[in-house]
């Protein structure tokens, strides 16, 4: 069963709505996300946006359980210091990608090439996004706009189409968004 929640306005309350079934605000896992600890024998994970914030965490919490992490985003120091640090930590297999997701070339040629033992993702978890410009819409900046939806529709759609299709294919898969 493949399940999920398309939001196309995002703000923080919204993900820290979606995200707090996973993350409680104290820090520790949720019931759903601890019963996934007894299964995550060989449980793959993909976080987009890991570099920092939610994103960051939510490795941090899957890596605990043990399960191996495919990690993204755009600043390749800190995903590779971030893979770094959950490898050392929790003994776990972490895969870091980094592309930017609003650029659907990048998405297909890095997730359309997971090597066989990456394919079996079993949690997506649509994390990458960002808020821009703050202004009132008679002054707002169209280019602020553009990045936004580029990023945080258009971005979770072009994931989500890289990794959908195999897990319909195996039938088993869940998407956050």
């Amino acid at each position: 069963m493949i399940w999920g929640c398309l939001i196309f306005l995002m703000d923080n309350f919204y993900i820290l709505f979606i995200l707090s079934t996973l993350i409680k605000l104290d820090g520790t896992i949720s019931q759903f996300a601890s019963s996934l600890t007894f299964a995550a024998m060989q449980k793959i994970v993909l976080i987009t946006g890991a570099t920092s914030g939610f994103g960051k965490a939510i490795a941090e919490k899957f890596a605990s359980c043990h399960w191996h992490c495919i990690i993204t985003g755009r600043r390749a120091d800190r995903l590779h210091q971030l893979a770094d640090e959950l490898r050392e930590k929790y003994n776990t297999r972490i895969l870091s990608l980094v592309f930017d997701v609003r650029s659907n070339e990048q998405v297909q040629q890095n997730l359309g090439n997971l090597p066989a033992e990456w394919k079996d993702i079993d949690i997506l978890v649509n994390n990458a996004g960002l808020a821009l410009g703050r202004d009132t819409i008679d002054k707002g900046d169209i280019a602020d706009w553009d990045t936004m939806i580029d990023t945080n529709v258009k971005g979770l759609l072009y994931v989500t189409k890289a990794v959908a299709p195999h897990m319909i294919e195996r039938k088993h898969g869940h998407i956050i968004n």
